[in-house]
């Protein structure tokens, strides 16, 4: 999965401890998202898989390849708050829409799993909002 590659390398890209370890926490809790997805399929009889996604992978290639161009460490953590910040968008929009699915589907507590880790992506948005705030005023 993408998001074990791609957040190792963030938490280990930023400067800044608070930024780190909100990093670190989110790479711990998608852990237990992967699980209750799996557990969603599984109820309804599926397998899951992974699937490529353009608009994930454009999102990465493009953190990666304008990070890299942001000398200074201060502003560059501020780029890699708000590529997480970007991210954590994406994630709540795909739960929108498969919590959509699950109740079109009526599948009863299929969608208990999935708003845990929906509200799990809005605290992660918020942290990185908090702490991205709180680069750029440092800045000033």
């Amino acid at each position: 999965m993408l998001a074990f590659e791609v957040l190792p390398k963030l938490r280990d890209a930023v400067s800044d401890d608070e930024l780190r370890g909100a990093v670190e926490e989110h790479l711990l809790e998608t852990r237990g998202h992967v699980d209750r997805v799996e557990q969603a399929f599984e109820s309804l009889g599926s397998h899951p898989s992974s699937i490529y996604s353009p608009t994930v992978s454009a999102l990465v290639a493009e953190h990666d390849e304008l990070a890299e161009k942001v000398v200074e460490a201060r502003l560059r953590d501020v780029w890699h708050a708000h590529a997480a910040a970007r991210t954590e968008h994406l994630e709540l929009a795909m739960y929108e829409s498969v919590l959509a699915l699950a109740e079109a589907l009526d599948a009863g507590g299929l969608g208990a799993g999935l708003e845990e880790n929906r509200e799990q992506e809005q605290r992660a948005l918020a942290k990185v909002g908090q702490v991205a705030a709180r680069l750029r005023q440092e800045l000033s």
